[in-house]
């Protein structure tokens, strides 16, 4: 019997590579097993282990509509009929795919921006088109410095916190779109009205914009009332609005974001050196536990987010393409 001698460079290759690929796989199961579609991103090249990954930088979703509509204290408090600048923020959520976050300013200690009530009311109306976008938080510090880090969220998140906390909100949201829907309170009974109901738009899907305008203004109404005069201790609840109308609600920091959303605020982030580039952070990146990672300066002032998940998904086609030629050998 002629024996012939053994390739070992040739055997190791055809053994280590697969082994280095499940090995990844077994890590990198549970980010995987997301599919992410990365639309107008920009996209960074680095490297890891020699392997070339990419990096990808999501696109953020700006907007004067949260001013104009919501987070203002006069927001709702004239009626309307028609569309409105929120129902067009909406719109915009549902068909513009290629946005992944809107950032939240909270203000600063002196400067508060935005109430407990009015960042419950959005991401009620984001969780209504199902939405899978990304809030990121940011407030402005005692010693100046803007735009500094706080968290990031989901939108279903958000609006299940601050119902589980002060739970008049989800009882005036529920209220408000069951009477949009058609149904109402007749002699202490609940009637449905057969001539209304909920008219959705056939292009995406959602509440036809007078109705999503009915939904936001019933809401505000259903909080709103005469503040309690002290030493009642429900006064601390309420913010005073305009013409002796004030708002079942508080003002918000970002230690109040941080008491609410415990373990469901994501704080994932890595710290970009002025030596450095975003092509530098994938290492950093990678080991992080979150999808989304903000990128920050020294001071912690939020520069952007990256998509995770979508550098690992980068990280798998790269094994495959290394091992795909010892497959086809075999």
């Amino acid at each position: 019997m002629n024996l012939q001698p053994i390739d070992l460079p040739s055997l190791l290759r055809a053994v280590i590579w697969p082994m280095i690929a499940v090995v990844a796989l077994i890590a990198f199961r549970r980010p995987l097993g997301v599919l992410v579609t990365i639309l107008g991103q920009r996209v960074h090249k680095f490297s890891v282990g020699g392997f070339s990954m990419e990096l990808a930088e999501v696109s953020e979703m700006k907007t004067q509509t949260l001013d104009t509509e919501i987070r203002q204290l006069d927001a709702g408090l004239i009626p309307q009929s028609g569309s409105t600048a929120i129902s067009q923020l909406l719109f915009q959520l549902q068909t513009e795919r290629n946005h992944d976050y809107i950032t939240i300013d909270l203000g600063s200690e002196t400067s508060p921006r935005w109430l407990t009530s009015r960042l419950y009311l959005l991401a009620f109306l984001i969780t209504l088109i199902d939405r899978p976008i990304c809030m990121v938080f940011v407030e402005t510090t005692n010693g100046g410095v803007r735009k500094r880090f706080v968290g990031t969220a989901a939108p279903n998140r958000v609006r299940w916190a601050l119902g589980r906390r002060y739970g008049w909100f989800e009882t005036a949201s529920a209220a408000a779109y069951a009477t949009v829907g058609g149904v109402y309170c007749n002699a202490n009974t609940l009637t449905i009205n057969p001539a209304g109901g909920f008219q959705f738009d056939a292009t995406t899907g959602v509440l036809v914009e007078w109705q999503v305008t009915q939904v936001m203004q019933s809401f505000l109404q259903s909080i709103r009332g005469p503040q309690p005069i002290p030493p009642n201790p429900e006064a601390e609840q309420w913010v005073p609005l305009n013409d002796g109308v004030s708002e079942h609600a508080k003002w918000v920091d970002g230690s109040r974001i941080e008491r609410l959303l415990g373990t469901d605020l994501n704080t994932s982030s890595v710290m970009l050196m002025p030596n450095q580039t975003v092509d530098d952070l994938g290492g950093a990146v990678l080991r992080q536990q979150a999808r989304y990672v903000a990128v920050l300066d020294t001071d912690r002032t939020f520069r952007c987010l990256v998509d995770r998940m979508a550098a690992l998904e980068s990280l798998s086609k790269e094994l495959r393409k290394q091992t795909a030629p010892v497959v086809s050998q075999t």
